[in-house]
């Protein structure tokens, strides 16, 4: 068809598992404007689509995407996300844009139904009475004085906000109304953006100065930053002085979910950086601390030794021998 020229097309599907698959394509195709409607025919147990598709261009395919991603991100999230998309023809651009697409669906959005949904389980897990629950659901439904605030941190990078940026919020926090406020206002954040390390680190604060959430409320948390942090390594300018930081704040809490967390913190983002640096800090004393980092220390100059050409060459000399 020409550029602009409509036309329908019908498709059949059978059953409505099929149904379901091939309609959430067509809604797809559908924000990127190359469907603009549909309808389903039934007849007896089958059905068929009848989409209404749109001849467009490779720059309306990108535009589309754009605006989007728009919706959900700042611009240059956006331009990064179609730097890469050509504009040749447009079955190069659509396959593409999809690709793009379906990787933000289910990086991104399927992300926020995943942290709302863990929300509210923790909220009903967690509560010891019928008034605790009545306030952290509240707390995170309605507006505080830190939603502004923190609305700003939304979709941005851990070193663009900062910790002193945390540091400094948590420092004007003086009641512990204030700390239940706080911990329902990052919940409700952290459903818009669950990838966002600063307002989790600030999460886990909140939770460690409450009165009202639990240890594991305060375990869950600093797990799930820890993986983050850990997995988020290269875009983040000293990630092993925030996990430190991170202990540094649970050591309030208490030594017994100090030595928990600090075994689940170096299994999973242990490294022979981290592990001197928490030898040289004041949790150096800490026994899951102290064995954990030695382990990762012993098992870094294995590492060093295996591959290092001299012991390699001594290796094969001996074998000869």
């Amino acid at each position: 068809m020409p550029v602009g020229a409509t036309n329908t097309q019908e498709l059949g599907f059978h059953g409505d598992r099929d149904r379901k698959t091939d309609e959430r394509a067509i809604f797809r195709l559908m924000l990127l404007g190359v469907v603009q409607d549909y309808t389903i025919k039934w007849q007896f147990q089958r059905g068929r689509f009848a989409v209404r598709v749109q001849r467009i261009t490779p720059v309306e395919v990108k535009e589309n995407l754009r605006h989007y991603l728009m919706q959900y991100k700042f611009g240059d999230f956006a331009d990064d996300a179609l730097r890469d998309i050509p504009d040749d023809t447009v079955e190069n651009a659509l396959a593409s844009a999809i690709n793009v697409l379906i990787d933000f669906i289910y990086d991104e959005i399927v992300a926020k139904r995943k942290q709302a949904l863990r929300t509210m389980g923790e909220l009903c897990r967690n509560f010891t009475s019928d008034q605790d629950f009545r306030e952290a659901i509240l707390a995170y439904l309605q507006e505080s004085e830190f939603s502004d605030e923190l609305r700003e941190w939304v979709n941005r990078e851990f070193d663009v906000i900062g910790l002193e940026a945390i540091r400094d919020l948590l420092q004007r926090i003086t009641t512990l109304e204030e700390v239940k406020r706080l911990v329902g206002t990052t919940r409700r954040m952290l459903d818009e953006d669950p990838q966002n390390v600063a307002l989790r680190y600030l999460s886990m604060c909140a939770r460690v100065r409450s009165d009202t959430e639990s240890d594991p409320s305060v375990l869950q948390e600093t797990t799930a930053l820890t993986i983050q942090i850990d997995r988020l390594r290269e875009n983040i300018h000293d990630a092993d002085g925030l996990l430190v930081a991170m202990l540094d704040e649970v050591a309030a809490r208490g030594s017994a979910l100090l030595e928990e967390i600090s075994n689940v913190t170096l299994r999973r983002a242990g490294t022979v950086s981290f592990a001197r640096r928490l030898l040289r800090s004041r949790h150096a004393d800490v026994q899951v601390i102290y064995s954990h980092s030695l382990k990762l220390l012993a098992a870094g100059a294995l590492r060093t030794a295996k591959n290092c050409a001299y012991y390699g060459a001594q290796r094969k000399e001996d074998t000869h021998a």
